[in-house]
């Protein structure tokens, strides 16, 4: 009896990978990705994701009930958004640095961008031209028109 359970057992999983491996082709796990990062506004009416576009890292922001991109960020060759935030409902800052490669030795100069989800009121607010350099600790929650750097 045990070894019908067995056998039973082997041949349920032999159909299980062979029905999987014809549903799902290899090729989808090793396509580069589309998206780098993406993240959901606080009121979940925008989605905002960065996306590889030759030597850049763009930034675009979609509303999630019309499924419409409204909005894009480009900093130009070798820029890449490397992390972004919700500051508010309505209001996202990006960090965006140069890159070349891995060991280019080049200085990244990092800038920090703000923006409304619509691509209005873009400001940088720091950029450091070799400098020093800003962290933001704090999106203040209680106060939504203002975040604390240092």
């Amino acid at each position: 009896m045990y070894k019908l359970i067995i056998i039973i057992f082997i041949f349920i999983s032999s159909i299980t990978l062979q029905s999987a491996d014809a549903l799902i082709p290899l090729d989808v796990f090793a396509k580069h990705s589309k998206f780098t990062d993406m993240k959901i506004s606080p009121t979940g009416k925008y989605l905002a994701f960065t996306f590889e576009d030759d030597t850049e890292v763009k930034l675009a922001v979609m509303e999630t009930k019309s499924k419409q991109v409204i909005s894009s960020f480009e900093f130009g060759e070798n820029r890449k958004v490397r992390d972004f935030n919700w500051l508010n409902n309505d209001r996202l800052d990006m960090t965006v640095q140069t890159s070349v490669g891995w060991l280019d030795g080049v200085n990244p100069r990092t800038t920090w961008v703000v923006a409304n989800a619509d691509g209005s009121d873009r400001r940088i607010l720091w950029d450091d031209m070799n400098a020093a350099s800003l962290r933001m600790i704090s999106t203040l929650k209680n106060d939504p028109k203002h975040v604390l750097a240092v």
